[in-house]
């Protein structure tokens, strides 16, 4: 049984899967931001990240509650939204903090012990060295690859431990600014002004409108006496008459071309005749 847990203290949690049960396979195509960790109960859970003391998302839940049932897995779903208490909240992220300064400066000693003594066993043997020494085999050649190697990595694991220490410093600078009183008062006079801003503008806003109906205009009957549709596809016009057109033709030396049609309603428009002069050949 699969149970996808929300409450405000621990956050949204996905109880009863393992690392590499098949699971993830199902949870990563929804890209949702869920994470697994194993420092969360014995065999480690699935987290949704930045969900602790927050609303349940309950599309993301019931998404996934989807999936695992389309899967073939049995889902529990429970969700609790009751709100925290402030000094709850403020206690257990000082907790969490704290509790992440010590995890960071654990990780950044260590880095520094190491790098720092296999950095001080490089300098060393450096230090046995002539000055200008030239390279006069490959023996040496490849102790001194071997130095540089060892310093190489030794000063990136000096590095790694200053990261460490930067998140360390950071995670602790974060919390006490959180409540240094005059970053307090300026989040309260910013809260402030968005409130007296937002007042303005539900001031300001014209009343609202119901908008006129739209009307439409009622097509014109047509009479009897307008255009129809013959049985070639052709419309004709009862009260048009072809008109005798004249111009030059080919050969024509009279220059006259007429042309005549007998037309009955109902008859197609272009079915005239065609005259010419007799000198045409």
């Amino acid at each position: 049984m699969i149970t996808i847990e929300h409450t405000h203290a621990d956050g949204t949690l996905l109880h009863g899967t393992a690392r590499g049960d098949g699971t993830g396979a199902v949870i990563k195509p929804l890209r949702d931001g869920w994470r697994f960790s194993r420092n969360i109960g014995t065999d480690g859970a699935w987290y949704l990240p930045h969900s602790r003391d927050r609303r349940a998302d309950r599309s993301v839940i019931d998404r996934l509650a989807a999936a695992l049932r389309n899967a073939g897995y049995e889902v529990e779903v429970t969700i609790d939204d009751a709100p925290r208490a402030a000094a709850d909240i403020e206690a257990d992220r000082a907790e969490r903090v704290a509790g992440r300064v010590d995890r960071y400066g654990e990780l950044a000693d260590a880095r520094h012990t190491s790098g720092g003594a296999r950095l001080a066993h490089v300098q060393q043997r450096r230090s046995h060295l002539a000055p200008g020494q030239p390279v006069i085999s490959q023996r040496y050649a490849n102790f001194l690859q071997r130095l540089n190697r060892t310093e190489g990595s030794a000063r990136a694991e000096i590095a790694t431990g200053d990261h460490w220490q930067g998140r360390a410093e950071a995670a602790a600078s974060t919390q006490s600014y959180r409540h240094d009183p005059r970053v307090i008062t300026r989040r309260i006079e910013r809260l402030e002004a968005d409130q007296r801003r937002w007042q303005r503008a539900r001031d300001d806003a014209p009343p609202a409108t119901v908008p006129a109906p739209t009307t439409w205009l009622a097509p014109t009957p047509r009479s009897p006496s307008s255009a129809r549709r013959s049985t070639t596809g052709v419309s004709s016009w009862p009260n048009w008459m072809p008109p005798a057109t004249t111009g030059r033709g080919r050969g024509n030396t009279s220059g006259s071309v007429t042309r005549s049609a007998s037309w009955a309603p109902g008859t197609r428009c272009c079915g005239s005749t065609r005259s010419r002069s007799p000198s045409h050949p």
